[in-house]
């Protein structure tokens, strides 16, 4: 089905009970903070929007979420002269992408491709060779960084909002799916990090989503090593 609605579940039925105590435990504790519980409420509109629609809106859904996570992140959870405070400045000079993969440094999400989302992986190579042929056209320009994951999300998204005759189908279906999935993914884990989550989740690149797959945080296992 080429619009097909697709939804995704970060439960874990092996693991569901801890899961919701310890959700119910970081919502009742954030419940006081103005700007944190406003934040969350917004993030989650965006979140249960994409959970019933097709990928293409999800991937034109989480761009903008994760913007707005972003900013949240990195520039309002601060107040003037924290130094972990980015100015709404410089945050405004990284462009988009550079505004998530900011954010996604701090959640230490993995931004590379899956390794079996292999119709996105095409894309990838894809974006490279055409980056590629242009900077040869223009040596000028710089040398142009590997995609990954967060490059294509972007793009896509940008094509999806921004539509032209030229960039008609350049995507199949797959990769909608696939960019999706990391799209969503990471909104969730912005989700949980602005909560204080630190227990397990289904993420929706996961290879399996059977009962006992979920994993733990990555931010969790980062402050562990």
């Amino acid at each position: 089905d080429a619009v097909g609605v697709r939804s995704h579940t970060w439960w874990d039925d092996l693991h569901s009970g801890s899961q919701f105590r310890e959700l119910l435990e970081r919502l009742l504790a954030i419940r006081g903070d103005n700007l944190r519980w406003d934040v969350f409420e917004h993030a989650l509109g965006y979140y249960l929007t994409a959970q019933d629609t097709t990928p293409q809106m999800q991937c034109n859904l989480a761009v903008p979420a994760l913007t707005f996570m972003s900013e949240a992140t990195l520039v309002a959870a601060h107040p003037p002269g924290d130094p972990k405070r980015m100015s709404k400045g410089k945050w405004d000079d990284l462009g988009t992408q550079g505004q998530i993969r900011e954010l996604l440094d701090v959640l230490s999400a993995d931004m590379s491709v899956p390794a079996h989302f292999v119709d996105l992986d095409q894309a990838r190579v894809a974006q490279d060779a055409s980056a590629a042929a242009a900077h040869a056209a223009n040596p000028g320009s710089g040398p142009p960084q590997p995609a990954d994951a967060l490059t294509l999300l972007v793009k896509m998204r940008h094509d999806v909002a921004h539509p032209k005759r030229t960039r008609v189908q350049q995507y199949d279906l797959k990769q909608w799916v696939e960019a999706a999935d990391c799209g969503v993914g990471w909104l969730l884990l912005a989700l949980l990090h602005r909560i204080g989550y630190e227990g397990r989740y289904m993420p929706p690149t996961a290879l399996y989503g059977h009962s006992g797959s979920s994993v733990t945080v990555p931010w969790t296992n980062q402050q562990t090593t």
